[in-house]
């Protein structure tokens, strides 16, 4: 999960059964990865994807039915037809995953064990003197393993804030 390059995946591809996610940076939006596991495989495909496919299904169906069309396109039509039924009948039974992505603004509430996460966290460096003792301490911090996103990792689950 990303944010740094500024790109907005809305459609996030699986490579190498890994789910690529990344949101806008600077905060610009939330994100939400939904996971349905429905066997122990570690593959997954994206909802989006499998709804693509399924309206192209439909378009090429239709055209077929209409009886419009030259014989060469009707062939091109009732393979990519065939293919598409094939590449949907792989996806049953797989592990699939939803993902939406959505502007933060105001109006969002604060999730309150996020919230009192993140102030415990932040409650850590608070001191008086420069601003540099603050970077000292974190540095400190980061060096006992205990990251603060490792923290946050567990209790937000499968929701990311970029």
């Amino acid at each position: 999960m990303g944010g740094h390059t500024g790109v907005n995946l809305t459609n996030p591809p699986v490579f190498k059964n890994t789910i690529i996610v990344q949101t806008a940076s600077k905060g610009m939006y939330g994100t939400r990865l939904d996971l349905n596991i429905l066997n122990s495989r570690a593959s997954f495909y994206n909802v989006a994807t499998k709804r693509s496919m399924e309206n192209n299904l439909t378009n090429f169906q239709q055209r077929l039915m209409r009886g419009m069309g030259s014989e060469a396109e009707k062939d091109q039509w009732r393979r990519a037809k065939e293919s598409i039924e094939r590449a949907l009948q792989q996806l049953e039974g797989k592990n699939y995953f939803t993902y939406s992505n959505f502007p933060l603004s105001d109006g969002i509430k604060d999730h309150l064990e996020i919230k009192k996460l993140i102030e415990a966290y932040k409650g850590e460096f608070k001191e008086e003197g420069s601003p540099n003792s603050s970077t000292l301490r974190l540095g400190r911090y980061l060096s006992k393993n205990e990251h603060p996103s490792f923290k946050l990792g567990r209790s937000r689950k499968t929701t990311g804030l970029n």
